[in-house]
């Protein structure tokens, strides 16, 4: 009886938080849309993004996926990027990824004003090392095997 009482408690718990958050993702937790003040111009730029260590991104519009993610500037440009989980064989692993690759529409919600983006996968080397030497860095992460094989997106207005 117990047991039941604390799945009900559990339930109701999650329903209330997810409520709260407007369906968006909570911790490593995927949500669905993203909630806020749409805001027409340029996301924010310098001190915002060294400030704001994580934003959330909303992918797949037809049916919203949304994720906490870090992000990062170099040169004025937005970067987002996905390390390997351990197990994973390729980035597109993740249902974020896989979304992106698919349709590069996203939106990504600082604070609580939503830009809609592109997701641009940078292919250019010397582009995908310094935005994701930048990424180490803000983070305080080591580079190894995971972070090497990441794949890094371009955050670029629509």
């Amino acid at each position: 009886m117990a047991s039941s009482r604390n799945s009900v408690c559990l339930v109701s718990f999650l329903a209330v938080l997810i409520a709260a958050t407007g369906c968006g993702p909570i911790g490593p937790i995927a949500g669905g849309r993203l909630v806020g003040s749409p805001v027409s111009g340029p996301p924010p730029a310098g001190a915002t993004v060294r400030s704001i260590e994580t934003v959330q991104l909303e992918t797949r519009p037809e049916s919203p996926h949304s994720v906490n993610t870090w992000w990062g500037e170099q040169e004025g440009q937005l970067y987002i990027a996905t390390s390997l989980i351990l197990g994973d064989d390729v980035p597109t692993e993740r249902e974020w990824v896989r979304n992106v690759v698919g349709d590069p529409r996203v939106r990504l919600r600082v604070e609580d004003k939503l830009y809609d983006l592109r997701a641009i996968r940078v292919e250019n080397a010397g582009e995908r090392q310094a935005a994701l030497a930048m990424l180490l860095s803000k983070y305080d992460v080591e580079e190894d095997a995971h972070t090497r094989a990441a794949w890094v997106f371009r955050l670029e207005a629509r």
